[in-house]
């Protein structure tokens, strides 16, 4: 560490530095604008899509709408540059065939009692589907008045774009599914692949019989591997593989003393504490309004809590990598279920709340003076369907089929027979409790304040892991001697990360993280050669929100797109080939394909497969085997022949064949196999069309 220590040392010099650099950044600023370069970026092409351009400043619109409830800010740009490139091409093919969405069908869509599949899923309710009407009307009533505020005006500005390119492509689908046919030859080969049968004798050599030391897989196997199959291994994109040398921090022994003892410290306290809500909010603690019953305390708290007096503190005890302290605040007989009656209506304004709390304070003291029944004035203005036309009754509760603002009030506080007004996401209640159930054996709850410490690293443990990987860092400058430098160290894990694609922001396990990207964005630096060590730590932080891993990052390998090298695939076509050379060396010591030869040579029993059918490829108990099904329907009855597998090498004979008579009702067949052109075109269809597509990916130059 003797590099950070050089610098703590010298730290005026870093502060004249950071100073110069901020100047010059200034001074470039102020040059920029006085020859009127603006200071900022001039190009926004985020793609080209054939020609067409889409700019990242509307990029930019629609991340700012959806990344407001959205966790995952790189699938949330995944989504929209998706949605951007396929509306592109959608837009350009509908003008080509005329299709469009006009403003009646649109507003249809949107407010009609047809709505878009996208209304639905943005507005729609996520435990029924379904979408408040009230608030719809709304929206509508807000865009005509053109009183909709600025966030959620771009909001919908956004989701119309999305309605009209769900539906262009629903069109697109449907134009395209009503003209495919398939043809009399066509139904019947697939009639046949379905239903003719084949039986066959078979013996299986798994390919362990032969040792793999006897078979050896050259470049040059590998590179007519690769010939033979160029489909299977063309890239479009540039690729790097990128090794990550990862220091996770742990909580040292001192770290967990100490934290103990900052515990015992607070334990007094604690116990001392007048306010224990306000204690345990400031020491970021948990003071729930909820009794619970003994199963559901910490295991560690069990054991004590029976003989605790309220007041009491334990711990502190080691539950779920914390370190806990525990108040008894209340203890009382809790019912297991609640029966109540409730009078609910929805808020969705502030108009409305204020409109609904009046009406329920009006319609609270007509009962509580006995001038209305609850019952009565619960089926004339209650909106809640479940206890529609019977007094507002929803049946006895447990605690969790409850909303909690209710729960807490009807199981731990309410009177039966008194009101309550209480709200919930959407709605306020007048709530009244009619009976509750004692039914266990045990009804005590305990009320109990828990403090909680994670146990995790210190600051001055993730300081000297920092210290430690910027040493190696800076020590180490290529792959090759860092390697070297780390292959004893038990405390650094190294994994290699293949085929990243310039845009990914995940990297192995260390997932989705802006420091995975960052690390992406190094390895496709133009100025980033294989060999190189990353010119920094990259720092992931933990859920638990201290600086989890340390990691520096080596380019080991960086690929062009295109056909895939040898050096690219050989982790995956190695295993191929090994099977492939050992099927020829059981196929040369067996000679002319024989089942008894098979079965005497390498003493494996002739077993049968029955039944086989083309189209399911399933070979007898031996699972999925296309090729040896596909080579037992080109035998003729009674020939032989060998037949490399998946999972051997196989000789089979065919002893049987059914062959089904050509349907009578060949309509129906063709009906059948023609129902699944919608789906498979709604899957397929837009994706060929991305693919085929010129598009112009600029994302890893905007982030």
């Amino acid at each position: 560490m003797a590099v950070i220590g050089k610098i703590r040392k010298n730290v005026w010099i870093l502060i004249v530095l950071l100073g110069l650099g901020l100047a010059g950044f200034i001074i470039m600023d102020i040059q920029s604008n006085f020859f009127g370069g603006g200071g900022g970026r001039t190009d926004f092409t985020l793609a080209e899509v054939d020609g067409k351009r889409i700019d990242y400043r509307e990029f930019q619109m629609a991340e700012d709408v959806l990344s407001r409830s959205s966790q995952d800010i790189y699938q949330t740009r995944d989504y929209i540059y998706s949605f951007l490139v396929e509306k592109a091409i959608l837009d350009e093919i509908a003008d080509e065939e005329g299709l469009a969405v006009g403003r009646d069908e649109l507003r249809e869509l949107q407010f009609g009692t047809r709505l878009s599949p996208v209304v639905i899923r943005n507005l729609g309710n996520p435990q029924t589907g379904q979408v408040d009407r009230q608030l719809l009307e709304e929206y509508r009533r807000r865009i005509e008045e053109g009183t909709l505020t600025g966030t959620f005006r771009n909001f919908w500005a956004f989701q119309e774009k999305q309605i009209i390119k769900e539906r262009l492509e629903e069109k697109l689908n449907q134009l395209v599914a009503k003209g495919m046919y398939m043809p009399r030859w066509r139904v019947l080969r697939r009639f046949h692949q379905n239903n003719d049968k084949a039986d066959a004798l078979y013996v299986k050599v798994p390919y362990d019989r032969i040792p793999d030391a006897e078979v050896q897989v050259t470049d040059d196997d590998i590179q007519q591997y690769i010939e033979e199959n160029p489909g299977l291994y063309y890239k479009k994109d540039p690729t790097r593989d990128v090794e990550l040398f990862i220091n996770v921090a742990v909580p040292t022994a001192k770290d967990t003393a100490e934290l103990y003892q900052h515990m015992l410290d607070l334990k007094n306290d604690f116990i001392q504490a007048e306010e224990d809500s306000l204690f345990v909010t400031t020491h970021y603690g948990e003071y729930p309004l909820r009794y619970f019953y003994i199963d559901y305390l910490d295991p560690p708290l069990r054991d004590s809590i029976r003989h605790m007096k309220v007041g009491d503190v334990v711990g502190p005890y080691q539950h779920n990598n914390a370190f806990v302290l525990a108040k008894l605040v209340d203890v009382k007989k809790v019912p297991d279920s609640v029966r109540l009656r409730a009078i609910s209506m929805s808020v969705r304004t502030q108009q409305d709340y204020q409109r609904v709390v009046a009406t329920l304070d009006s319609l609270k003291q007509l009962i509580d003076e006995g001038k209305e029944r609850f019952d009565s004035l619960a089926n004339r203005y209650s909106q809640n369907p479940e206890g529609l036309g019977k007094g507002g009754d929803l049946g006895f509760k447990a605690y969790n089929e409850l909303h909690p603002n209710i729960a807490n009030i009807v199981f731990f506080k309410a009177k039966p027979g008194e009101t309550y007004i209480l709200p919930t996401d959407q709605a306020l209640h007048l709530v009244q409790v009619t009976d509750r159930k004692y039914t266990l054996d045990d009804n005590t709850g305990y009320r109990v304040a828990y403090i909680r410490e994670n146990i995790i690293p210190s600051e001055h443990t993730q300081d000297s892991i920092y210290d430690l990987m910027v040493d190696l860092m800076t020590q180490y400058r290529d792959y090759s001697s860092l390697k070297s430098a780390l292959a004893n160290r038990d405390d650094i894990r190294t994994e290699l990360v293949k085929g990243v694609k310039k845009n990914d922001h995940s990297l192995g396990s260390l997932g989705s993280e802006s420091s995975s990207r960052e690390i992406v964005r190094w390895a496709f630096d133009p100025s980033t050669e294989v060999g190189d060590v990353s010119p920094e730590v990259y720092i992931f932080t933990s859920p638990l929100n201290f600086r989890e891993k340390f990691v520096v990052a080596a380019l080991t390998g960086s690929y062009p797109e295109g056909q895939a090298s040898v050096d690219e695939v050989r982790e995956s076509v190695v295993p191929i080939l090994i099977n492939r050379k050992k099927a020829q060396r059981i196929a040369e010591q067996l000679g002319a394909a024989d089942l008894q030869v098979a079965a005497d040579k390498f003493e494996l029993p002739i077993d049968t497969a029955n039944q086989v059918t083309f189209l399911f490829e399933f070979f007898g108990k031996e699972g999925k085997e296309p090729r040896v099904v596909g080579n037992l329907f080109g035998l003729a009855k009674g020939a032989q022949r060998g037949s490399q597998g998946v999972g051997g090498y196989y000789v089979i004979k065919k002893v049987e064949e059914y062959i089904a008579p050509d349907p009578d009702n060949l309509a129906t067949w063709r009906r059948i196999n023609t129902s699944q052109y919608p789906t498979r075109v709604s899957k397929y269809l837009l994706p060929s069309l991305v693919d085929k597509a010129d598009v112009e990916d600029n994302r890893f130059k905007f982030y």
